[in-house]
């Protein structure tokens, strides 16, 4: 298809690798692409629009993912993703932010963003800058400041999805619910297959969906790792 010539289309840094040459695996990933894939049932036209190394096309499950790139080797912001964006979308469509930290204002075009995770409220510590800050009045400005940029990226577009209520019940004691009225929770998901889980009496398996990091809750597996069970069971974590 040519430009302004898609009902939606679908911002985000990456599904693919920056390279093009393969798919990259997580939540956000597969909300969205499963959300291009709902779009297109619907009988709609959709792109994912997304920053590379390189300009390029790909196409996924039906879905055609489309690489804007200014400069090889660099990535562009995600103003110039927004621009590019609207050269894409019908005059009446949809761009919709698969992040809601990373969107822009866009005039004259109605948005959605989605709003994902925990980091309005929870930031990786892994860096040596921000562990340093722990502990000094400095670290309470910082949260502030994080705080209140999250609610800014959130008020940005004209509608929003939230995929669990977390970060709704947190909005509500910094703003009314008149913002609310706009944004609605359509939860998360994983496809459940009909199997029989093996039974091993000896062997203990811990599904932990999450990036083996500290703010995921990594730590808490340290009470398994050192338990009674760990001397009694093998632990597979999946």
């Amino acid at each position: 298809m040519s430009v302004n010539e898609y009902d939606y289309v679908i911002i985000y840094d990456r599904i693919y690798s920056y390279e093009g040459d393969k798919i990259t695996i997580g939540g956000i990933q597969t909300y969205l692409i499963e959300l291009a894939l709902l779009i297109q049932g619907m009988g709609r036209t959709v792109i994912i629009l997304q920053r590379g190394f390189s300009n390029f096309r790909q196409e996924y499950r039906g879905i055609e993912f489309i690489s804007y790139n200014q400069k090889i080797g660099s990535l562009v912001s995600f103003r110039a993703l927004a621009s590019e964006a609207s050269k894409f979308v019908k005059p009446k469509g949809i761009i919709i932010w698969g992040n809601d930290q990373t969107s822009v204002k866009i005039p004259d075009i109605k948005t959605i963003s989605i709003q994902h995770g925990i980091t309005f409220d929870i930031e990786g510590i892994e860096s040596k800058i921000k562990r340093k800050l722990i502990n000094t009045p400095f670290y309470s400005l910082y949260r502030c400041a994080q705080r209140l940029n999250a609610i800014r990226k959130f008020e940005q577009s004209d509608y929003h999805v939230c995929v669990d209520y977390n970060f709704v019940n947190w909005y509500r004691t910094y703003r009314n619910n008149k913002q609310l009225s706009k944004t609605r929770v359509i939860t998360n998901f994983s496809p459940v297959f009909d199997q029989q889980p093996e039974k091993n009496n000896a062997r203990l398996s811990v599904v932990f969906a999450r990036r083996f990091v500290e703010r995921r809750g990594v730590h808490l597996l340290e009470l398994l790792l050192n338990g009674s069970t760990r001397k009694e069971k093998i632990l597979i974590f999946i």
